[in-house]
């Protein structure tokens, strides 16, 4: 995964990836990127504010629901216009504010 955002043309992505914790070992996957940043979740309502501040047009969850139940709750507040959901999860979740 770390190397996958090299391949995407800068003349038509920003690629921002964002964490929802503070890794020691991302090093690489930030230098791959246009912008990193960790999005503290203070309540999923707040985070969700910030996604849509953040102006994304499609948003990737890399851990889907194995990651916190916080993700589930912030996506269903539907904070970008398209959301999809990769690797984590790679089956339909079933829930209407993913693409399949």
């Amino acid at each position: 995964m770390q190397y996958i955002f090299q391949h995407h043309d800068r003349d038509k992505f920003h690629v921002k990836l964002c964490s929802l914790l503070k890794w020691d070992e991302v090093q690489n996957i930030q230098d791959e990127s246009d912008d990193y940043v960790i999005w503290p979740v203070e309540s999923p309502e707040k985070l969700a504010n910030q996604i849509q501040e953040d102006d994304l047009d499609i948003l990737v969850v890399l851990c889907g629901y194995a990651g916190t139940d916080q993700i589930s709750q912030i996506l269903s507040l539907r904070p970008a216009p398209t959301q999809v959901s990769y690797i984590g999860f790679q089956t339909s979740s079933g829930a209407p504010y993913f693409r399949t």
